[in-house]
């Protein structure tokens, strides 16, 4: 591969970008024999993709537990509080 072909790494994507690429991957993996090289590579690259995704949804909800207010929308608001309290409840089980 030369320099300019060298994909960025998938911290470097943006949401929207790492979302789309997750879903054709999905989609041509279910076009593939399961056992295939071509299956097995892209497994491989969908599930960087999906550990990702998974890293900033982790992410994204850390930050929303942390100041619930910030939204600015007291229904999500509550839900938010009533989560937090589930989840604290559940850690100290």
């Amino acid at each position: 591969r030369h320099a300019m072909d060298v994909a960025p790494p998938l911290t470097a994507l943006d949401d929207s970008t790492l979302i789309r690429q997750r879903r054709e991957m999905r989609a041509a993996l279910e076009k593939l024999p399961p056992k295939s090289d071509a299956a097995r590579s892209l497994t491989k690259q969908y599930d960087a993709l999906t550990e990702e995704f998974g890293r900033r949804v982790a992410w994204a909800v850390d930050m929303l537990l942390v100041d619930p207010e910030a939204l600015g929308n007291d229904a999500l608001e509550t839900d938010l509080y009533l989560l937090r309290e589930k989840l604290r409840e559940q850690a100290g089980s």
